[in-house]
């Protein structure tokens, strides 16, 4: 059984356990991998967490200059569908085998490369950030905004981008009719687990809010937190998006009630420098509420829906660097409930802690085998 990557990060000295804490919390919130958030907060290069990873599964893990020029005829030997799929990346030939940069080395997908591409393969470790960005670069394959950080200079070797679009670059699309009202980025969220049965019969009754609470002390995964933070537990909701938050931006991560894709909706990107209710909620760490702002007015210009005509925004703060903001919308031309900043806190609070407790439980947890 394989040692995690925070336990050999520790044991090496990169990192300490509050590092790792913070680590788990973003791992949870914003559905990256505890080593890239611990590049992403600055806590350990990048190429630490490489060898950390090539201890934890037992393969090398290939230099930064090796995989930044690869030849296009080693580019084709595997189908970009298996690269995108499988988070692979081939970069040299070696006695006629492929050798193959992996963000996760099982010989499961190397076994399927291998017969797809009738070669043997040598397995290999990347970093997930790494490996993200040698998939745009080389095959067109596009990051998602979680895998980037925005940077005040740029670091020599860094192989990320600078930054985050700094403005709103949204443009109004037509609709699409028969999506679900659930949206979650593709790989983040799945579908919540029905409450087992005695927990369903007890719920019966309770506020909204208390209902939620329930489930979300009772939830088994980071992905089960995040769909229960949108959906409706105040009086008057039209809809609900929920963000976490990447250095001075807001990034959509999960939508109930507005009808999109999630292509979409996982390309909505809010700056939180100009003024606004998320900025001010953001900077505060508490709840407000008010009349749409321009943001919230180019949110729903993005979605091609009409504003809402009252807007809630509250924060969930696990840890001091680690922050999602819950953004709940009424219908056009109302207003939600009297007590909608309360019972919207009660609903953060209860995130925080329903966090908090999922990362102690998989800080403990024992190791999935390799």
């Amino acid at each position: 059984m394989s040692r995690k990557l925070g336990e050999i990060l520790i044991a090496t000295g990169a990192i300490t356990s509050r590092d790792l804490d913070e680590a788990l919390q973003t791992q949870l919130t914003a559905g990256v991998r505890a080593g890239t958030a611990l590049v992403q907060y600055q806590m350990v290069p990048l190429d630490q967490v490489c060898h950390g990873l090539s201890i934890q599964h037992g393969v090398p893990c290939p230099t930064p200059e090796t995989l930044l020029s690869i030849d296009r005829e080693v580019l084709e030997l595997v189908p970009p569908e298996l690269c995108r799929r499988h988070t692979v990346l081939p970069f040299r030939v070696e006695g006629g085998s492929i050798c193959l940069a992996m963000r996760d080395p099982h010989r499961d997908v190397a076994g399927e490369i291998s017969l797809a591409t009738r070669r043997p393969v040598k397995r290999f470790v990347v970093p997930e950030l790494r490996i993200m960005y040698l998939l745009e670069r080389h095959l067109g394959l596009p990051r998602q905004p979680r895998f980037l950080r925005e940077l005040t200079e740029e670091p020599e070797g860094d192989e990320r981008r600078k930054h985050l679009s700094a403005s709103f670059t949204l443009e109004p699309r037509e609709r699409p009719a028969g999506e679900p009202e659930v949206l979650t980025l593709d790989g983040l969220v799945g579908a919540e687990a029905e409450p087992a049965s005695d927990l369903e019969s007890a719920l019966r009754g309770v506020r909204p809010v208390d209902a939620t609470l329930a489930r979300l002390r009772a939830a088994h995964s980071g992905e089960a937190i995040v769909r229960l933070l949108v959906e409706p537990v105040i009086e008057g909701t039209q809809a609900g998006l929920l963000f976490f938050v990447r250095e001075r931006h807001a990034v959509a991560c999960c939508a109930h009630g507005i009808r999109t894709t999630s292509e979409r909706l996982q390309r909505l990107v809010v700056p939180l420098d100009p003024p606004s209710l998320m900025q001010w909620a953001f900077r505060m760490l508490s709840v407000l509420r008010g009349i749409p702002d321009p943001v919230q007015w180019e949110i729903a210009r993005y979605f091609s829906i009409a504003p809402p005509g009252e807007v809630c925004i509250a924060p969930v703060v696990p840890r001091s660097k680690v922050v999602n903001l819950i953004c709940i919308w009424s219908g056009p031309g109302q207003t939600l409930g009297e007590d909608a900043a309360y019972v919207l806190g009660e609903l953060a609070q209860g995130a925080a802690g329903a966090y908090l407790e999922l990362a102690a439980r998989r800080r403990i947890s024992p190791a999935p085998a390799p």
